[in-house]
């Protein structure tokens, strides 16, 4: 199964490191990076969603591995280290992403030293925004806050729905109401690139629109759902025109066609999955299941270590998303894409 080889290969990104995490990638000169705190959390659930997937406690145990050196790491104030390794500055984007990986960790225990450190998180994450409602610290480009923080929210409402701290429900509403006050009249957004004025890869895109569809799932709010889908019908609309997507956009859509973002193209079937467990509308099944053929068809099989299994961030390698590297959350998200469509097909 090529799916099982995809997961094996994140099992060697977490052998890499000794168990101390999952590795962020492997570069094809240079081999395993050191461990990502950010995307170990949120390849926690695709761990356990296989576990339960394949019947083998394997997975989970691999997950609970990851969630403990998690909470070996977090800070005293609740924040956990930004970038890859243990050493690095807090960011609101990474200790967002890892509630994923602790709150579904206490979900599958019921071990509260899980909902303790996810807790704890959440309050950093709270405790940060300015009286505007803004995270303008701890970002990764100084003082500049992306519109794919969405899955910031994302994380914490999904992590409230345990922890039920009144009001947080009520101020994440507004902030992700902030957010979407940066839509443009091309059904984009301003700053949802990693970088100010920099072309959007299709990864961060994704990133801003499964925050809004996810966070109004949640909220039980048609508005952001709908968000998600004027965007959406509009990244369709590109493919079916091109037959492929771009690997990365401007605000006004013009696309750089040079290289295609494989991890974006699966995080964008997931998002069309999603929304036709939404709407049932069939459209969005269809293309999900045809942008993941596509990037079904560039998994590696070189039978390497470090290449068997391996998404990369680019097609051809060389793109300019994560140059001649395959990211840990490529491999997530192919997986996660995978598993959605079984269901939403088998269905």
């Amino acid at each position: 199964m090529r799916t099982l080889a995809s997961l094996q290969w994140l099992e060697q990104s977490i052998q890499a490191t000794d168990y101390n995490g999952s590795a962020a990638y492997y570069h094809v000169f240079k081999g395993w990076s050191p461990a990502y705190p950010e995307t170990t959390g949120y390849i926690i659930e695709t761990l356990f969603d296989y576990a339960e997937y394949l019947k083998e406690d394997k997975w989970k145990n691999l997950a609970f591995n990851c969630a403990d050196w998690l909470c070996s790491i977090q800070r005293a104030d609740g924040a956990l280290p930004g970038g890859m390794g243990v050493d690095g500055e807090p960011v609101v984007f990474d200790t967002g992403q890892i509630l994923f990986g602790l709150y579904r960790a206490y979900k599958e225990s019921g071990d509260h030293k899980y909902l303790q450190s996810a807790k704890k998180a959440v309050e950093w994450l709270i405790n940060n925004l300015n009286k505007d409602g803004n995270w303008q610290h701890y970002a990764y480009i100084s003082n500049y806050e992306p519109t794919y923080y969405t899955r910031v929210v994302w994380g914490i409402l999904a992590t409230n729905q345990i922890l039920n701290i009144e009001n947080i429900n009520h101020l994440m509403q507004s902030v992700l109401k902030r957010y979407a006050e940066s839509i443009t009249v091309q059904n984009s957004f301003i700053h949802w690139g990693f970088a100010p004025q920099e072309m959007a890869y299709t990864h961060t895109i994704a990133y801003t629109i499964r925050g809004f569809l996810e966070c109004g799932y949640l909220l039980n709010d048609p508005y952001f759902i709908k968000i998600a889908e004027h965007i959406i019908i509009q990244i369709i609309q590109l493919y079916e025109s091109k037959g492929k997507l771009a690997g990365r956009y401007d605000e006004k859509w013009n696309g750089d066609y040079s290289f295609e973002c494989v991890t974006g193209n699966a995080q964008l079937a997931i998002v069309m999955a999603r929304l036709f467990q939404l709407t049932n509308n069939h459209i969005y099944k269809q293309f999900a299941v045809r942008i993941f053929q596509d990037t079904f068809s560039k998994q590696w099989l070189i039978p390497l270590q470090g290449l068997y299994g391996a998404i990369s961030g680019s097609h051809p390698l060389w793109g300019a998303y994560q140059r001649f590297k395959f990211p840990n959350w490529a491999a997530k998200f192919y997986l996660d894409a995978y598993l959605l469509l079984y269901k939403i097909t088998s269905e």
